[in-house]
């Protein structure tokens, strides 16, 4: 509205103007006033092309939604660890055994056993003879052409028996291994006893 205002001014201004200008010319010449004045139809379209103001409405901006928390999948329950089956401990009776069979005397191969005589028949005197012996668990045997020998080993201690048909002689010998290699112990025979060393040939 004030615009337009200012535009109907502007022209009555410029109608004054040229209305003064037209007078200062000459009152003879009247005609010169209507022609030089718009037509009413000049200052109607004037009004009427007058440029409509125009709204400017500022777009509200998006607001940005803030993202959502996604959740998260409740976490997938594992399985229980399968427990191995513990491996049984050996039984006492059965540790008891292999510690047996570990500290037991291997008495197998070829020794020379000398007997001092000590008592009866012979004392004073030593003999020595060969004998090859074999072991299986505790049980003793072996000799040679003359003599028989078996026993039990018991540890590191033999217990042996010995035969001689051809003198009929008959002992027994207590033998103890020392680091598998030798031993010593006593012996008893129907006429004599003594003590007896044993030594390993093979």
């Amino acid at each position: 509205m004030f615009t337009r205002l200012i535009m109907i001014a502007g022209l009555v201004v410029v109608a004054g103007i040229l209305a003064i200008g037209a007078l200062v010319s000459g009152e003879d010449e009247p005609s010169t006033l209507e022609t030089a004045l718009p037509p009413e139809t000049a200052i109607d379209e004037a009004q009427t092309t007058e440029p409509e103001a125009r709204i400017v409405t500022a777009a509200a901006e998006p607001t940005r939604e803030a993202p959502r928390a996604t959740q998260a999948p409740p976490p997938t329950p594992t399985p229980p660890a399968t427990q191995r089956p513990s491996r049984r401990s050996p039984t006492p009776a059965a540790a008891e055994s292999t510690a047996a069979a570990a500290a037991q005397a291997d008495f197998t191969g070829l020794w020379r056993i000398l007997d001092t005589v000590t008592q009866g028949v012979g004392a004073g005197e030593s003999f020595a003879f060969d004998v090859v012996l074999q072991q299986t668990g505790g049980l003793v045997t072996g000799g040679n052409d003359g003599i028989q020998i078996s026993g039990r080993v018991d540890g590191q201690t033999a217990t042996l028996t010995y035969r001689q048909a051809e003198l009929g002689y008959t002992a027994t010998f207590t033998l103890t291994l020392v680091d598998g290699m030798w031993g010593g112990g006593t012996f008893r025979s129907s006429v004599n006893a003594g003590t007896s060393t044993l030594h390993r040939l093979q």
